[in-house]
Order: C-alpha cells, then structure tokens, then sequence
C-alpha cells in the first residue's frame, strides 16, 4: 500500500495526469475548486484512473457564498449542495 500523498492544485488539474500516472494510489488534498476557478471536469478526467482517495476542497467559493447580501447561512448552505452535486461526477467512482 501506498502512503504517499500529495497536493495537487485543481487549477492545474491537467499538468497533474503526468504526476498520477507515476503514483496511482497515493492520497491527494485538491485545492483550487470554486474561488480559485479549477474546474472540475478537468479535474475528473484527470482522476479517471487514479486509485487513491482524493480531498477535494472548496474552501472560499462555500464559506464566503453571499456574504454581501442577507441570510448568509442560507447561502452557504446552497454554495455547499451545489459544489456537492458537481463533486458527483468525481466521487461516484470512488464510493
């Protein structure tokens, strides 16, 4: 088993294949999603083969949803469905 892991910018999600290729199984945190603009249909097809779990973070685009306007919490929660639903494509072939 594997038990290296690293950090690969969802921003450069297709510069990242390369690296996955040469450590299929090893556990990533993904930064880079929502505020950052990394896209995650890039992102899938870069993990399309990878066996290792990825972490996929969404940090500023969720916490920071709606913060000019009224009812934060409402937002926040909607920014989070809404990135889980996205997510779908990726964690379905892990789970």
């Amino acid at each position: 088993s594997s038990h290296l892991g690293m950090v690969i910018g969802a921003t450069q999600a297709e510069e990242a294949a390369s690296v996955l290729s040469l450590h299929p199984e090893g556990a990533l945190l993904i930064p880079g999603i929502g505020a950052q603009g990394g896209s995650i249909s890039e992102l899938a097809r870069s993990l399309k083969d990878h066996q290792g779990i990825p972490l996929i973070n969404s940090s500023r685009g969720i916490t920071y949803a709606g913060k000019d306007e009224g009812d934060w919490p409402e937002h926040v929660a909607e920014a989070a469905k809404s990135m889980k639903q996205k997510l779908n494509q990726i964690t379905q072939q892990y789970v």
